[in-house]
């Protein structure tokens, strides 16, 4: 059985050995990036996760909304008309584990064209199978910043894979026999690459890629010039329309394209970026460590199926070596893989270097979306100097080396995995539980008592009640609910407000989550009957004759609260108190001008 094993995988014409290593790897992949699938919405999704509200909301439907958004980034100046497909992404796949799922699929898709490009520029099926296979070795996988792994709607993946899509095309157009294919490719080549640069700016320096990858595949630099035309074409263009925008159409700011050129910050911004490409970056900065409270949260954070992602890497690292080790001789382009790998990681740190934005924002161990990218220039950097090491190092000295990173990369794995799921924690904590505690409540009719001609004001410090609040929402009571933000409140005036309150139209909601084990979570609904101003974020204090408090968890005895001004208390019954169908316990506060900011729990 073993010799008829060997056999097979000796095969190199046989297609189902290819077919068993791509499954092999997406098993791999699966166990190392399945703790995506437990996170949460984080950065810009907070809020483009509520683009299903829309559809309740009069005159701001999805599409309304996306062709507003064009607007708005002509305004200042971007184009990239292909990035606004995240509300679409957001309105059709409502499920935040759909979402993920999908972030992911189109990263494993990236990582395999992105395998599939190397295996022809290299002229090695092995160089393609190995790019994969480091890809979660060179790659911070903590959720601790906006990781594109976890947030931003798959943006830079979708760049870098129009990026990949045109390196693609160039290839199948010098492989392709029939003229009229190959002009097709020829030209595809360039709309594809004029769509990664209208998806994000960063393309503008992944176009260089492209250039020494195909270099770097014909060996000849004037074919490669041909070739690379119809990229040409579409990079002018793309200038073009930007230049044309900034000089005429840009009217309003926006940090993240303003350019700071001080060296010092430049350096600084520069080395940040570029070191947080490496694994575990984050994790071994000193403040997040205490943050996390010390290496026993990641040791017990280990799980089995750590165990099973390390035998599929070794079972995959030692099948590829071995297969290196007897093609090494036919590997090409070495230097032009180096040299892709080395603009790939550079150059998308150096735009970020020098803008305003993120010379303010970085921190050590934090980077920008363009990580991603970067992991797959130190992919190739590594990649490149292993495959130096095997041709110039006698096989038993190489070996030595290999075992070496290998046994490192054990450890190194097992830890980004504990260090993902510290951070997932941290960040559902911060994020994703409140967000489930105030949609809870919704479904179970915390809100009802507001009807459509009334407005409700969100009082917490949540962001859900401070920006896009009126898509939230609508987003969980599947109704629309007239809500303002604290911009709103504070440009309606007092008189607005007043007669709001005076005409019994205005409801109040105040929400709070003190843990997952869900002491202190409630959310509460009241018809406002009294307001003064105050210097709290949204300008006014609300006072009510009657609030509904939503309480969650069974450990809470009573609800406190200000009465006119004189602290009270209502002790619950938690075994005989109405219950909803979520686990809400209901309890109902009534008195004279009670202060809904008031209510707290213990």
């Amino acid at each position: 059985m073993i010799k008829i094993l060997k056999e097979w995988m000796e095969d190199e014409n046989n297609r189902k050995q290819i077919y068993v290593m791509h499954g092999l790897m997406l098993l791999f992949y699966i166990f190392t990036f399945y703790v995506v699938c437990e996170s949460g919405y984080s950065g810009d999704d907070i809020y483009n996760s509520c683009a299903l509200g829309l559809k309740y909301i009069p005159g701001r439907g999805v599409w309304t909304t996306v062709a507003n958004a064009y607007v708005d980034w002509l305004n200042v100046g971007r184009f990239f008309p292909f990035s606004e497909y995240c509300l679409l992404m957001f309105y059709y796949i409502p499920s935040r584990l759909g979402y993920k799922i999908a972030i992911l699929v189109i990263s494993y898709i990236v990582s395999v064209l992105f395998g599939m490009c190397i295996n022809k520029v290299s002229g090695n099926r092995y160089m393609g199978y190995a790019t994969m296979l480091l890809f979660p070795l060179c790659t911070q996988l903590t959720s601790n910043f906006d990781s594109a792994l976890y947030s931003f709607h798959a943006l830079i993946q979708m760049t870098f894979l129009w990026v990949l899509l045109s390196l693609w095309c160039i290839i199948k157009c010098v492989e392709l026999e029939k003229k009229w294919a190959k002009i097709v490719t020829w030209i595809l080549s360039g709309v594809f690459l004029f769509f990664a640069l209208g998806s994000y700016e960063v393309a503008f320096v992944l176009a260089v890629f492209v250039g020494l990858a195909v270099w770097g595949y014909t060996g000849n630099f004037l074919r490669t010039l041909k070739l690379l035309i119809p990229d040409f074409i579409a990079y002018g263009v793309a200038v073009a329309i930007n230049l044309y925008l900034r000089m005429n159409i840009h009217t309003v700011g926006y940090d993240g394209i303003s350019i700071n050129l001080e060296p010092i910050a430049i350096i600084k911004t520069f080395i940040i970026e570029i070191t947080a490409t490496f694994p575990l970056r984050r994790m071994l900065y000193w403040n997040s460590m205490v943050e996390n409270a010390g290496i026993s949260t990641y040791i017990s954070n280990i799980r089995f199926t750590d165990v099973l992602m390390v035998l599929l890497f070794i079972a995959i690292l030692v099948y590829i070596v071995k297969k290196l080790y007897k093609t090494l001789d036919n590997i090409k382009a070495l230097l032009f893989l180096f040299l892709g790998g080395v603009s790939l990681m550079v150059l998308p740190a150096m735009l970020i270097a020098v803008s305003f934005m993120y010379q303010q924002t970085l921190d050590i161990g934090t980077g920008h979306l363009c990580l991603y990218v970067q992991s797959f220039g130190l992919i190739l950097i590594v990649l490149s100097m292993l495959i130096l090491i095997m041709r110039k190092c006698s096989k038993k000295a190489s070996l030595i080396i290999i075992t070496i990173l290998a046994v490192i990369s054990v450890p190194v794995m097992v830890l980004q995995e504990a260090d993902a799921r510290v951070s997932v924690e941290e960040k559902n904590e911060y994020y994703q539980r409140p967000v489930n505690n105030v949609s809870d409540a919704i479904h179970d009719g915390v809100l009802d008592m507001v009807g459509d001609e009334d407005i409700l004001v969100g009082v917490s410090d949540y962001y859900y009640d401070v920006t896009n609040t009126e898509a939230f929402y609508a987003r969980y009571a599947y109704r629309h609910i007239n809500t303002i933000d604290n911009d709103v409140v504070k440009d309606k005036g007092d008189i607005y407000m007043s007669n709001l309150v005076n005409n019994g139209r205005l409801y109040i909601t105040n929400s709070n989550y003190g843990g997952k084990d869900g002491v202190g979570n409630f959310v509460l609904a009241a018809k406002a009957t009294g307001m003064t101003k105050d210097s709290s974020a949204i300008g006014y204090n609300f006072t009510a004759d009657k609030v509904t408090v939503y309480v969650s968890g069974g450990k809470v005895s009573q609800v406190n609260y200000t009465d006119d001004s004189v602290n009270k208390s209502v002790k619950v019954d938690m075994s005989n108190a109405r219950k909803t169908s979520k686990g809400y316990t209901i309890v109902e506060l009534e008195g004279t001008n009670i202060d809904v900011k008031s209510v707290n729990l213990n």
